[in-house]
């Protein structure tokens, strides 16, 4: 059948025999370079690629990734050498970090500001003792405590057990500091944190620069490896982990995978282009275009956003990669050495070609992702501004190409002529075979992977080093917490209070191994009142003391300055977090007690938890208490599946378009059924073709099937063409080349980003270089099949 590619002249932007001057291109191009001097900055905020969040969860996990303290906390441990050498490092590292003012906290054992005698935790110790006061207090208890601090002192002497003895007996701050030690699987020795087996000095830090402000935390990750390493005599290892730590290697990986990747996609992709068309000058003019539509799309994203990420930046630049194919499309037709007849030929159908795939990229503009919207600005704006540029920049250029050789074999190939029933039936065949492997193999495998793990680019060395020094620091996966909201921050701690004996139970019951709430060490203000007027009056505790140390060989005037401090307790105002501010203490509560725009949440980190169900099914018994379950895994595949499912919806809104389009300008449903079934053919061949590789899909490999729909439009609209001039073999065989020569090319590239390490690069690499393959072939049948 002819196909007619008949435009209206609305969907024209210019006349086609117009020509764009060479200058107001150099002003265009001029204006697009003063953008990105002036305004033009690369943001790396991981957070630009993830959605607002709809539920209580997914803000939480949001808000935590992007400026959280889990997301800037970094964890370090020294090996080798003897004890006292690790000692002294870890000593000497924390005092140097400390005085560079670059994290909110350096942690490496008990510091004075947190048990000096002007700390607030000493003050305020009687007060944050959980132990219930009336029977702490008691004559019994007291002389109970009282024998224990006599037995330390004799058993170890020495000035501080001596004034533990005096001033605080009970052991109220020795019980405090019991909860301030990283976990159950570390001790404290001289003050300094190490591991359970004593092997591995630990330290915390927390940096001030915000967890996706990568540059800023490659940079803390490089002043603490130069600060060890000088002061390191030699014999000591420095291990470091932390969400800090995986972003900046990620990064690293990335960015070493794609230079290699880029140049050797470069020099083939170079080496391809001089063998077709003989002219080292033609290859660079066919650079132009896909340069100006990098720059036009860079300047149109931070004009619109302010800045452009990184990521939409270099993943842009792929998905462009399909503006190659029009100066390939250009030249391959120049006949006489007419550049402008060529581009005047083929505008109708290259036209048509770009506002197609532009639609398609269009989608990403209706996402709640701000880097995939820039993403959509960006392909959209750079793939117009690379078909200006074939159409009317190209041709204005005084140059005549070379009379292309070797279009022998593709005259033959042109010659080809395929019945449409059995051509048919060989690309169904083809396809329901394909389909049939996806389909057994989906009863083995998930056809789904929105899981963040599947994309992780981290090398498993890393991972063994954070699950190393997890376990000697006792430090609880980052994964599973309980929140509470509420108005204040006293209200939340006494949810926490509340909630406290439920969790208790399951601890108890062995369904959770622990917790941690910021009410352990910072205990509401009624709970402070409460413990306030349980502490006995200065002489009632005198004479409890009388009676408690009565034969011990202690004089109740030696106890003077306890009786003081629990006088002085008495007196004291409960202590809030707003006068914690700028202590350790407020430090360490900052993750379990944060603000969330106009309200105030409580975060209950959980470890070892075995029954999620049960817990809920507790929880649900606190029918007071406004508290909710958060599993951060589940609920970041949750909010990704969220999104995947809404790309899908619009991608079928995407699709109608198109074909309305295509209606438009073919004007034949029996033309339009002729283009769009092998595109639809080939994007079905590629999912089961993935299938069969065993690669579920994710949201990455259906952005790469938006550039494989781009290129099997082009590829489709061009054998389209070629089949309406069936007595002309020369253009026939011409365009059969050209998209033979731009297959080849989208090969190169992509089957180099699938050998890479990087999944996403890999997903990308795959999906693009098999759908360009299906997509190549099946149009090709499709344009016999219908001469």
């Amino acid at each position: 059948m002819v196909i007619g590619l008949r435009l209206s002249s609305k969907l024209s932007v210019m006349t086609p025999n117009r020509q764009l001057p060479l200058g107001v291109f150099a002003l265009a191009l001029t204006i697009a370079i003063a953008v990105l001097l002036i305004r033009g900055q690369v943001s790396t905020d991981m957070s630009g690629f993830l959605p607002a969040g709809n539920t209580l969860e997914q803000q939480f996990l949001l808000e935590g990734l992007r400026q959280g303290p889990a997301a800037r906390v970094l964890l370090l441990g020294i090996t080798g050498g003897d004890q006292p050498a690790r000692i002294a490092a870890s000593r000497a590292l924390s005092e140097q970090l400390r005085s560079s003012g670059m994290f909110i906290r350096v942690e490496n054992g008990l510091s004075p500001d947190l048990i000096g005698p002007d700390s607030l935790l000493l003050r305020y110790r009687y007060l944050l003792d959980p132990r219930p006061a009336a029977q702490l207090y008691s004559v019994a208890s007291l002389r109970q405590a009282l024998s224990e601090r006599l037995d330390e002192l004799v058993s170890y002497g020495g000035q501080l057990a001596e004034q533990q003895l005096r001033g605080d007996p009970t052991a109220a701050m020795q019980t405090l500091l019991g909860s301030f030690v990283r976990g159950g699987s570390s001790a404290d020795v001289d003050e300094v944190w190490q591991s359970a087996d004593q092997q591995t000095a630990l330290l915390l830090l927390e940096t001030r620069a915000s967890g996706t402000d990568l540059d800023a935390q490659e940079n803390n990750l490089q002043l603490i490896s130069k600060t060890f390493a000088a002061l390191n005599p030699g014999v000591l290892e420095l291990q470091m982990t932390g969400a800090p730590m995986f972003a900046v290697a990620s990064r690293s990986t990335i960015t070493s995978d794609v230079r290699w990747l880029s140049i050797a996609a470069t020099l083939l992709l170079a080496a391809l282009l001089l063998v077709v068309f003989r002219s080292p000058l033609l290859l660079l003019l066919m650079t132009v275009p896909l340069g100006s539509g990098v720059l036009a799309g860079t300047a149109a994203v931070i004009l619109l956003f302010g800045e452009i990420h990184g990521i939409a930046l270099a993943f842009g630049i792929t998905l462009l990669g399909v503006a190659i194919d029009y100066p390939i499309h250009l030249y391959s037709h120049v006949s006489a050495g007419q550049v402008a007849d060529s581009a005047r030929r083929i505008w109708p159908t290259l036209r048509l070609s770009v506002l197609t795939t532009a639609v398609g990229y269009s989608v990403l503009l209706l996402t709640e992702f701000p880097g995939l919207a820039q993403l959509g600005v960006f392909n959209l704006t750079g793939l117009i501004a690379a078909a200006v540029v074939t159409r009317w920049v190209l041709p204005a250029i005084p140059y005549r190409p070379r009379k292309l050789h070797g279009l022998g074999g593709f005259k033959r190939l042109a010659a080809i002529r395929l019945r449409p029933g059995p051509a048919l039936l060989v690309c169904l065949a083809g396809t329901l075979l394909l389909v049939s492997g996806w389909w057994l193999r989906d009863h083995h495998n998930s056809f789904w992977d929105d899981s963040l793990a599947a994309i992780s680019p981290l090398d498993s060395s890393l991972l063994a080093v954070d699950r190393s020094l997890r376990q000697a620091s006792g430090a609880s996966e980052v994964g599973q917490a309980l929140i509470i909201s509420a108005a204040t921050p006293e209200q939340v701690l006494q949810s926490m209070e509340h909630i406290a004996p439920s969790l208790d139970a399951l601890v108890a019951e062995g369904i959770l191994q622990g917790y941690q709430l910021a009410s352990d060490w910072l205990p509401s203000q009624a709970s402070q009142q409460a413990r306030q007027q349980a502490l006995p009056h200065p002489d009632e505790l005198l004479r409890r003391l009388s009676l408690a140390s009565n034969d011990l060989g202690i004089r109740t005037a030696a106890l003077q300055p306890f009786i003081q401090s629990i006088g002085d307790s008495r007196e004291l105002p409960p202590l809030t977090l707003k006068k914690l501010q700028d202590s350790p203490l407020a430090v360490r509560l900052s993750p379990l007690l944060q603000p969330a725009r106009q309200a105030w949440r409580g975060v209950i980190p959980l470890t070892g938890l075995a029954d999620a169900e049960r817990l809920r099914s507790r929880l649900a018994a606190l029918s007071e208490t406004a508290v909710s379950y958060v599993d951060q895994r589940a609920t970041t595949e949750d909010m990704l599946t969220e999104f995947r499912r809404s790309a899908l919806q619009q991608l079928a809104w995407g699709a109608l378009v198109i074909i309305l389009i295509l209606l438009l300008a073919l004007r034949s449903g029996r033309a339009i059924f002729q283009v769009a079934l092998p595109i639809a053919l080939a994007l079905l061949a590629t999912l089961a073709g993935l299938r069969l590789l065993d690669i579920s899909l994710s949201l990455f490999n259906l952005i790469a099937l938006l550039l494989v729909a781009g290129i099997g439009i082009d590829y489709a609209l061009f054998f389209a063409r070629s089949s309406r001039l069936k007595n002309d073999l020369e253009t026939s065989a011409r365009t059969l080349q050209s998209i033979t020569v731009s297959a080849l090319s989208s090969l190169i590239v992509f089957g180099l980003l699938a050998q890479s390490s990087i999944p996403v690069l890999h997903m990308l690499g795959v999906t693009v270089a098999l759908g360009v393959a299906c997509s190549f072939l099946l149009t090709f049948i499709g344009s016999r099949a219908s001469v």
